[in-house]
């Protein structure tokens, strides 16, 4: 491994935190005694950071002179403090939550693309499970029964509520419960709620198991686009273009790599899940992709808006690196 690699855990700060001190500028990252600049990347321990882990592993980042370091954490708002305080310097995360962190007044910026739309319901790894003898066969029967999220008002509910909008449904109709991912598909089993939302590894395990699919969120509801990525702060991005510009080239070579390479792909998630390497060769692998989109990303500040989620509406080139 050419590069180090920390596994750090913290834990989650409140988003409200962030706030503070937003503004000014942060100093340029000094270089270390070898030449190398040093930053942290905050990063969920989920299959889409796996080209983040693999360019460190093939030298990528090194190439661009940066020495990086991993650090693990709940999501994206417990990442924006420590952003803001320089304790580190990017960090990962998908499109939903941070245009409500944006929206709250926090200056977050997107470098890099992170994964792509799933160009199938086939290849999506999110999925609306329900019993193996549920009467509920697609969107159209869940109308007056429940369905499990892992947060409401994240992106999974969004992603449920668009889904069922699209087929003809009135969401007011459906009870969204808020359960962790993890406990979705026991919670369908016993009886306690009708459906849950599930995504890797947990919709391998449903289909595996023969739960039955009534919808495939993301693929039917996100833009073509990114869905996620990698983002920094303004007041970071501008006292550090340099550094901002090799971190999305080493992104970049990383996300190549990992397409072109799905083994080396399921191999790191096992290193840095600790799940079971038999569940994750059921895995459907996202495609990763650093490409960001102003339209895509519109259209998801319009689905927030629709909702009425968000009390004020970011504009989306303030959340894109020109």
């Amino acid at each position: 491994m050419k590069n180090k690699m920390k596994a750090l855990s913290v834990l989650a700060l409140a988003t409200t935190l962030a706030v503070a001190g937003c503004s000014g500028t942060q100093s340029e990252t000094p270089a270390d005694p070898g030449g190398m600049t040093p930053i942290t990347v905050a990063a969920v321990p989920v299959a889409d950071v796996a080209p983040l882990y693999l360019g460190v592993e093939q030298g990528f980042f090194e190439d661009e002179g940066l020495d990086v370091t991993v650090q693990n954490v709940q999501g994206a708002a417990a990442a924006v403090p420590l952003l803001l305080n320089g304790e580190m310097q990017f960090a990962y995360g998908a499109v939903i939550p941070l245009i409500s962190i944006v929206a709250s007044g926090v200056p977050a910026v997107y470098v890099t693309g992170g994964i792509a739309r799933p160009d199938s319901p086939e290849t999506d790894y999110s999925a609306v499970i329900t019993a193996k003898d549920s009467p509920i066969v697609d969107l159209e029967s869940l109308s007056g029964h429940s369905v499990a999220v892992n947060a409401l008002r994240g992106g999974p509910h969004l992603s449920v509520l668009v889904a069922l909008e699209q087929a003809g449904v009135d969401p007011a109709s459906v009870n969204f419960v808020e359960l962790p991912m993890g406990d979705g598909l026991a919670a369908v089993e016993r009886g306690d709620v009708d459906a849950a939302y599930l995504a890797e590894p947990f919709t391998s395990e449903a289909r595996k198991s023969g739960f039955p699919v009534i919808s495939s969120p993301v693929y039917e509801t996100a833009p073509e686009g990114a869905t996620s990525g990698y983002f920094t702060v303004q007041p970071y991005l501008q006292s550090n273009g340099e550094t901002v510009d090799a971190f999305a080239r080493a992104i970049a070579k990383s996300v190549d790599y990992a397409n072109a390479h799905p083994d080396e792909v399921r191999a790191q998630i096992a290193g840095y899940t600790g799940l079971d390497p038999e569940a994750i060769e059921e895995m459907i692998i996202p495609t990763f992709t650093a490409e960001l989109t102003l339209p895509s990303l519109e259209a998801m500040i319009g689905q927030l808006d629709d909702q009425g989620w968000l009390d004020t509406v970011p504009d989306a080139a303030s959340m894109v690196r020109g």
